[in-house]
């Protein structure tokens, strides 16, 4: 059977044509299962009934319907998820921003007038006022 399907190794399948070649009881068996797939694979296939064949068809449709709205349900959920997330992150950075102090030059490096309240000359100043204190805490400006 399996030298018929072609599912054996090479070296199986020489075996077995080496003994076909020997044993006639063995060849006709071969014929006859040779016979019988060339019998099957030329039959007729039968119609199937129109009935049959719209009942099919609609049940198709029923299914693809079905995944279709299920994928749309899961879809709904994803983009819930993310809006959620995003909503979650906008609102901590922007109470972490909010609460956080801008600096002189910092305010000076986005364009905020600070002249107004400022008592520094320049940015450098700024610059330098805020970060002396991080670099070398024990350090007092000249």
């Amino acid at each position: 059977n399996r030298y018929h399907d072609d599912a054996l190794s090479a070296t199986d399948a020489e075996a077995v044509r080496l003994h076909l070649a020997a044993c006639p009881a063995c060849a006709a068996r071969l014929a006859e299962m040779a016979s019988m797939s060339d019998l099957i694979r030329t039959a007729p296939l039968p119609l199937m009934a129109r009935e049959a064949m719209n009942r099919l068809h609609t049940r198709m449709l029923a299914m693809q319907d079905q995944s279709v709205r299920r994928l749309a349900s899961w879809m709904t959920l994803a983009a819930s998820v993310v809006l959620g997330v995003s909503l979650y992150i906008a609102t901590n950075s922007q109470a972490q921003a909010t609460s956080a102090p801008i600096s002189n030059w910092e305010a000076a490096a986005i364009g905020v007038d600070v002249s107004q309240t400022a008592d520094d000359a320049t940015p450098a100043s700024w610059i330098i006022a805020d970060l002396i204190p991080a670099v070398a805490p024990d350090r007092s400006l000249p």
